[in-house]
């Protein structure tokens, strides 16, 4: 299921780009690097190619770390090419086909908008923890979106 503040449903709704084919290679090139980087430790799942550049200090739960560390700037991911939004939600929508399709777990994957720079977040929904997103989208001063799928099972 999606849920998204106004911002990002105008934002959507403006958007009428029309992605050339090879942007959907571009996307799953990327992908497959990152998914090939991806490990488990301590019942979450990280990228490992930002080992040791987040900063979990301020985080008490495996939510809040693996937030931290699985954090993409889809923009520094297609750097002699302009993020549209038709880009950033084809990987927003391609992360989580393939990330459903390879691990069994419940997912929660999060894609927001900041003066044209995207982020991309994701991280396993552990049962009696909160997600790592407030469910008040309103409240979000830039377009931002999240999606809840996969599995029921907690941790790996």
């Amino acid at each position: 299921m999606t849920y998204s503040n106004s911002k990002m449903k105008r934002l959507m709704r403006r958007n009428n780009d029309v992605l050339k084919p090879e942007y959907l290679v571009m996307v799953d090139k990327q992908l497959d690097k990152l998914f090939k980087d991806l490990r488990y430790e301590n019942g979450c799942l990280f990228l490992s190619t930002h080992n040791g550049k987040a900063d979990a200090s301020n985080v008490s739960d495996r939510v809040g770390f693996e937030a931290c560390f699985n954090e993409i700037l889809i923009n520094r991911l297609f750097p002699k090419k302009k993020v549209t939004a038709s880009l950033a939600l084809t990987f927003y929508s391609m992360f989580i086909t393939r990330l459903s399709g390879e691990y069994p777990q419940k997912f929660c994957t999060i894609l927001s908008e900041d003066n044209g720079r995207w982020t991309y977040r994701f991280h396993i929904v552990h049962d009696g923890e909160p997600l790592w997103i407030s469910e008040d989208l309103e409240k979000f001063a830039q377009p931002i979106m999240y999606d809840i799928f996969g599995g029921d099972n907690d941790g790996v």
